[in-house]
């Protein structure tokens, strides 16, 4: 076996141990190492390390930690070698050992020494990097991710080395194999993108777009743009914006036959017919149809792609839509689902991640002009994967097929912005969905059962000092959890599973606050917390109880097992029309508003909870293909099965004139349509949460999960276009918060938020509101975003809208409204 030990490269940014066989890194540090020359006879080049997390009194479990990537090419699991692909954590879980969501390996928190996970090989890792490496110099490096090693919790690197031949150590483990679990139909793409490519190697803007100064802000009549767009002959669609050409073609497979390329590569293949047309194709195969109309609106390009089937049979159909940008070099900035990325990189998964099917849109700037790609149809963002090769994006689904006759159409937009500019973007698709909601107050939790002295209204003695807590802190709507007693002897907070007796008897730890406030005269909305995917586990209830109760109700993993949100005490379920759990929750719905007479109601991770996927329903357009196109396994999207429902649910809810409020966003275009104030719970600035809350109904937030400052937390927020509500710690008095509702957001820019009637800005320019009526401008001031003074102008611009000059520090906030 030939091996060569690694050579020390660089140590961490910001300093760290420089020992040869350890390496210590906190969260943002990256290490590299440089790769020694192989033997020329080489085959294989395989990196091995052993790695974990210090997390002082946690020692078993694990977390997304680390990205590594080889010449700036991110790695992924595929490349694997020495162990099995996952690991069993306990009888009801199993951790695979990469986030693709995150491009990061999962490190464990198992000391050196324990060798009871993954056949002993729980720290240690053997990637195949052959294909990635250059004739030049070669590097690795080991960026951390792993956010709670900010302080103290750093990841622990040792034994790098490289091998040129297999012959390493192997976890017995290692053929074990999973059943299937993600699609293998865009195997042909998903290897081009893994791959080494000009894409991959290029270094792009990273930085967000907030400046202290900005352009004027006026509300657009229009989103339209300038571009000019043909249908070629050979299906390829040639768009021009500006200077800049693009090429728009696709790839498409049916059931095991031979790809068709269309605008590209061999040509479209053998079809029974094959028309192009002015702005239209038209195909069929002895099996399926298809039939493509590409629509120019005012601002983008609609593709409709109708898919139907003529057989007996289910037909899988595997599709792939592409853009070509040019050459790489012109390509300044790109973003998935809203995320900035450094490379022009992707291959994201269809399975891990809601981030694609909440936010199906990505951006490629070039220096003179961008596009935006977006995936309206409820099954294509839900099942999509977006990979990149050289200077093209791609979008692709292995997942769709056809039911027996069946037709279904997937809609695809591309939007051309004459000039780069992501917020542009934004704004054109929420005017294209039409994404407006009013916001109508101030959203804060309140935790009248809790004895955590953490949250300040439990340290208020007296209902007094309970009312005076929300008149200081301006919450204008409050939701809690219910907190049920129990028959054994412990409480216990409820979900929404739980039986409705359950939620009857826990009802008062929330109602007998809210009755206390109205006592004293005040009418703030109470809302009751509902997490209508998952049940707890109650007053002895089993997993079988809860799989009685709920029959064929219960989402289940690739291994046919309940989906677990903690293990032993907490499972997803699938609320559907009619199905048990519906049943369930419209009665608990009967129960809030009939009975309690709750203001609304508070829906947490209202698109779906652990279970995004569910292996044992079928929604009747998803499944599993392998690599050859064929069927493996119908699946369900738990947005897609439960969307019936949700509309259901919130439109009784709606009709009633009540508040609905709601964690996370929506993944399907129908559920974005109903009137719900959605909000974000990121735990840092980077979180892709934040991203789809710009595209969302609602551009708002809780606060950051950690403890920071609030008001730098709320214009940290402001220069990514998003609103700030209260978590669990709160603004005090004259503050800048109170001033922010109601509103419609109706455009949002880096460092302003554009209402209906105010704008909420953290940045220096000129602003309008579009009206003829005089401005006024309320600054906020740090520490604690209270009013520090009112600024009037009676300015015009050339149409005669009134308009308002504000220069801002780094520590004010304004908000600015009508006189």
């Amino acid at each position: 076996m030939a091996s060569t030990h690694f050579v020390m490269a660089l140590a961490p940014e910001g300093g760290g141990a420089t020992a040869k066989d350890s390496q210590r890194l906190l969260c943002g540090q990256t290490y590299e190492v440089a790769v020694p020359v192989c033997p020329p006879e080489a085959a294989q080049v395989f990196l091995s390390f052993e790695a974990r997390i210090e997390a002082g009194r946690f020692r078993s479990g694990s977390a997304p930690a680390c990205v590594i990537a080889v010449n700036g090419i991110p790695t992924s699991l595929e490349r694997l070698r020495n162990k099995a692909r996952y690991y069993s954590f306990n009888a009801e879980h199993r951790v695979f050992w990469f986030a693709p969501s995150r491009s990061a390996w999962i490190f464990s928190y198992y000391p050196w020494g324990d060798t009871t996970k993954a056949g002993g090989h729980a720290n240690r890792f053997v990637l195949d990097i052959t294909d990635l490496l250059t004739a030049g110099p070669n590097a690795v490096t080991f960026t951390s991710i792993y956010l709670y090693g900010k302080n103290d919790k750093p990841l622990e690197l040792r034994h790098v080395q490289f091998f040129t031949t297999d012959e390493f150590s192997k976890s017995p483990n290692l053929g074990q194999v999973a059943p299937a679990r993600e699609s293998q139909g865009l195997q042909r793409f998903r290897a081009r993108a893994r791959g080494r490519h000009a894409g991959a190697l290029a270094r792009l803007n990273t930085s967000i777009a907030y400046k202290p100064v900005i352009p004027p802000i006026t509300p657009r009549r229009t989103h339209d743009q300038p571009y000019s767009a043909t249908l070629r002959p050979d299906g390829s669609v040639r768009l021009i914006v500006g200077e800049d050409t693009y090429t728009i073609s696709s790839s498409l497979r049916f059931t095991g036959a031979p790809w068709r390329d269309i605008g590209h590569g061999v040509g479209p293949g053998d079809w029974e017919r094959f028309h192009v047309g002015k702005m239209a194709i038209s195909a069929e195969t002895e099996a399926v149809g298809w039939e493509r109309s590409v629509l120019s609106r005012g601002s983008h390009l609609e593709f409709r792609d109708t898919f139907t089937n003529r057989t007996d049979r289910d037909q899988p159909v595997t599709l792939v839509n592409m853009v070509d940008c040019g050459t790489v070099d012109r390509i300044a900035e790109f973003r998935i689902s809203g995320q900035l990325q450094e490379h022009f990189y992707a291959c994201t998964s269809s399975t891990e991640s809601r981030m694609t099917a909440v936010t199906p849109v990505c951006y490629v700037g070039l220096q003179r002009s961008a596009v935006g790609v977006v995936l309206e149809d409820d099954a294509y963002r839900n099942q999509a994967t977006w990979m990149t090769w050289d200077a093209v994006l791609a979008a692709g689904t292995d997942m769709l097929y056809l039911e027996p006759f069946s037709t279904y159409e997937l809609v695809w937009k591309v939007f051309p912005l004459q000039r780069p500019g992501y917020y542009d973007l934004l704004n054109a698709v929420r005017r294209s969905w039409d994404l407006y909601q009013e916001i109508p107050g101030l959203f804060g939790f309140v935790h009248p059962w809790s004895k955590e002295r953490m949250y300040e209204d439990v340290r208020c003695n007296t209902d007094l000092e309970r009312v005076d807590f929300l008149e200081r802190t301006g919450i204008q709507v409050a939701a809690s959890t219910f907190l049920y007693p129990g028959t054994e002897g412990k409480s216990r907070m409820l979900f929404g599973g739980e039986p409705i007796e359950t939620h009857r008897e826990a009802a008062p730890s929330f109602t007998a606050w809210r009755d206390m406030i109205r006592r004293h005269g005040t009418t703030t909305p109470c809302l009751p917390y509902l997490n209508i995917h998952l049940s707890r586990l109650t007053d002895g209830e089993t997993l079988d109880g809860l799989a009685q109760r709920f029959p064929g109700a219960i989402p289940l993993n690739p291994w046919g097992e309940p989906v677990a949100y903690r293990q032993g005490w907490l499972y997803c379920i699938l609320p559907q029309v009619g199905n048990p759990v519906g049943q369930h929750l419209n009665q608990l719905l009967e129960l809030y508003l009939d009975e309690l007479e709750f203001d609304g109601i508070y829906l947490d991770e209202w698109d779906h909870s652990r279970a995004r996927l569910s292996y044992g329903h079928a929604d009747g357009v998803s499944a599993l293909l392998d690599t050859d196109g064929k069927m493996v396994r119908k699946v369900g999207f738990v947005p897609i099965l439960s969307r019936d429902f949700q509309v259901e649910f919130a439109t009784r809810i709606a009709r009633r004139g009540l508040t609905l409020f709601a964690n996370q966003f929506d993944a399907t275009l129908t559920a974005a349509q109903l009137p719900i104030v959605h909000f974000a719970e990121p735990v840092d600035y980077g979180s892709y949460l934040l991203s789809a809350a710009q595209l969302g109904r609602t551009p708002l937030s809780l606060h950051l999960k950690p403890r920071a400052s609030l008001f730098s937390t709320v214009r940290e927020f402001l220069k990514r276009g998003v609103l700030t509500c209260h978590y669990w710690y709160y603004l005090h008095g004259e503050h800048v918060l109170k001033h922010c509702f109601p509103i419609t957001v109706r455009e949002v820019h880096p460092g302003a938020v554009v209402g209906m009637d105010r704008i909420i800005t953290c940045a220096s320019g000129r602003f309008s509101l579009g009206t003829r009526n005089p401005l006024k401008a309320t600054i906020f001031a740090a520490p604690d975003g209270l009013l520090e003074n009112t600024i009037h102008s009676g300015a015009r611009d050339a149409e005669g809208n009134a308009v308002i000059d504000l220069s801002l520090s780094e520590e004010h906030v304004a908000v600015i409204t009508e006189k």
